[in-house]
């Protein structure tokens, strides 16, 4: 759900993924992280010498990488458990220049609550869900254009007073333009949207 780095506490790290800013990383009470694992592709973790473009945070920052889809053929990987289940799809749209990723987690782990003998546990109820979706476009040798969206919800019904329901959303733009072989210009734009209500 969280870790702390150099004593600072869990909220003075800043996550990043595909450039987003996501301020809650953690879906039920912690058991599962807020990214899908099988859309990351590197992250970095700057734990000191932070650089001035993350400013804002004291601790730490998490910058996540999310993978491109294959532009040769179509892949999809998932899996299920007794409490959730995931599904990634990835892929060329035009062969070679514009391709596709997106990815999708969902839990169903009322059932669990519900079988409980505790009255007050097998009333609450316990969601999340997450979308990841990915554009990748390639008009020539020299640029790339990268299109990116994240959403996450979770709703948490603890019986019978306790309800939290927050959410994440946000979207990126990326266009990425070689000049010489050693220098480039990078574009980019970010959206990025937290709500949280108890």
């Amino acid at each position: 759900a969280g870790f702390n780095v150099r004593g600072s506490p869990a909220d003075q790290n800043m996550f990043y993924v595909s450039k987003i800013p996501v301020y809650n990383t953690a879906h039920l009470f912690g058991f599962f992280s807020s990214f899908n694992p099988d859309l990351i592709d590197d992250f970095t973790l700057y734990k000191s010498n932070i650089p001035a473009k993350y400013g804002g945070r004291l601790s730490s920052i998490f910058d996540i990488k999310t993978k491109q889809g294959r532009q040769d053929h179509f892949l999809a990987r998932g899996g299920i458990s007794p409490v959730a289940a995931r599904l990634m799809v990835e892929g060329p749209i035009v062969k070679d220049k514009l391709s596709y990723i997106a990815g999708v987690r969902t839990t169903y782990s009322n059932w669990i609550l519900r079988s409980l003998p505790d009255p007050i546990i097998s009333r609450s109820t316990a969601y999340f869900g997450d979308v990841n979706f990915g554009l990748s476009y390639n008009p020539n040798i020299k640029n790339q254009i990268k299109l990116y969206s994240y959403y996450s919800n979770d709703k948490v019904n603890l019986y019978p007073s306790n309800k939290y329901d927050y959410a994440n959303a946000g979207a990126s733009a990326d266009w990425t333009h070689i000049l010489t072989k050693k220098q480039l210009l990078n574009l980019s734009l970010q959206y990025s949207y937290y709500q949280f209500s108890g």
